[in-house]
């Protein structure tokens, strides 16, 4: 799949804005709190944060002591990644002259 098709994937930005804020352990991502940000069930999730790893945009930790939770940290190419998406974000809000 390629970067293009991959950033099309449902959620796929949001996660990764989300996680530019803190990191997220896994479990939390499928809480009512977080739903609302559209990224959908767990499996979703994974689908994602698969992607996001795979293109070194987010890495994952296991916690030493029980209950071993997993969690996800925005690596330094995320962002960057999360610079250009505020840059895009700024330019479609920008005001055109007509």
């Amino acid at each position: 799949m390629s970067g293009i098709e991959l950033l099309e994937q449902t959620g796929f930005l949001r996660l990764l804005l989300l996680l530019e804020k803190r990191k997220y352990y896994v479990t939390e991502l499928k809480k009512s709190e977080i739903n609302p940000t559209g990224i959908g069930s767990l499996e979703t999730v994974s689908k994602i944060r698969d992607s996001l790893k795979a293109l070194g945009l987010i890495e994952e930790y296991s916690e030493e002591r029980p209950p071993f939770k997993t969690f996800l940290i925005i690596t330094d190419k995320g962002r960057i990644v999360v610079q250009k998406i505020h840059e895009i974000q700024q330019v479609l809000l920008a005001q055109s002259p007509c």
